[in-house]
């Protein structure tokens, strides 16, 4: 009868046992800090980026220079990417019969890549996008009675309705858009003009802070006129691969032969957004086909310097 309830007890102190170890476990589970529990890690993970101000982002554009494609900003050497290999293998093919400038700069680091970002070459219709976009900025009201004409300026270039829309609300949204971007190499008063390619960068640049980052009211409404341009190979190159908006501009003959788009690409990676502003100048009017694959080689580039960069 002793051996019984010594086995007995002795079960029942072992069972005990037991439970205060359960007990003590989970209080120290709960005891963990939050920072490196499974969510927590999900949420750092995918976590988007700032990007830099405005004004750094213009400054690091004046860096960017040279008639070969290279970087700036940045130590990544474009010729030893195999993308960087392709695109300039390409751009040399096309220089063969046109003049071809562009520049790209991602938003979040500064860094970017171009070839003869200095060229200033005929804008045609590019700076309708820019102009559209400081007017619903500067002048907020003017979306509201106006937004039909915006959007046929936009989405069709109409070159009427951007000329009512210059007579109705004059030249003050440009210039003040190229103050804040420094974009110093046109006249803001012309509708038609000479620019700088890495300038007509830098205006997208105050417009994409527009866009996304410094709104207003009309912003969204804004942006969601410049996702499917005419004649843009940067949207129709770019289709599948991410949100694009911009605003090209074309001029057949005339000694000009241009063939322009400009504008943001909201390039996502893995999860995170890497959005980069392109702006490409080109007296190859009319070749659409091999401007949209430049622009899926440009993107290629930005890519794997997204990559790099991680």
């Amino acid at each position: 009868m002793v051996k019984s309830m010594t086995g007995y007890t002795t079960m029942n102190t072992n069972r005990i046992k037991r439970t205060a170890i359960i007990i003590l476990a989970i209080a120290l589970l709960a005891c963990i800090p939050a920072d490196i529990s499974g969510p927590a890690k999900a949420n750092a993970a995918t976590k988007v980026k700032q990007p830099l101000p405005c004004s750094e982002l213009v400054d690091d554009l004046g860096k960017a220079a040279g008639n070969k494609v290279r970087s700036f900003n940045s130590d990544t050497d474009i010729s030893k990417l195999s993308s960087g290999k392709a695109l300039i293998k390409y751009v040399k093919k096309l220089r063969k019969h046109s003049v071809i400038s562009f520049v790209v700069i991602d938003v979040n680091t500064g860094e970017g890549f171009g070839a003869n970002p200095k060229k200033k070459m005929y804008s045609a219709s590019c700076l309708k996008g820019p102009y559209v976009a400081a007017l619903c900025k500067y002048k907020p009201g003017s979306y509201r009675r106006s937004k039909g004409l915006m959007r046929r300026t936009v989405t069709v270039s109409n070159n009427d309705t951007y000329a009512s829309l210059r007579r109705k609300y004059g030249h003050g949204p440009m210039r003040k858009l190229r103050a804040l971007t420094k974009a110093s190499s046109f006249d803001p008063d012309w509708k038609y003009t000479y620019i700088r390619t890495r300038d007509l960068a830098r205006l997208w640049v105050g417009t994409y802070w527009y866009f996304y980052r410094d709104k207003n009211a009309n912003s969204v409404k804004c942006r969601k006129m410049y996702t499917h341009g005419t004649q843009s190979f940067i949207c129709k190159g770019l289709k599948g691969r991410a949100v694009v908006h911009t605003k090209p501009g074309w001029y057949p003959g005339g000694g000009l032969n241009v063939q322009n788009d400009a504008g943001i690409v909201m390039a996502k990676y893995n999860g995170e957004y890497s959005p980069y502003i392109i702006s490409v100048m080109t007296t190859a009017n009319g070749k659409h086909k091999s401007l949209r694959k430049l622009a899926r080689l440009i993107d290629d580039v930005h890519r794997d310097m997204y990559r790099l960069a991680q």
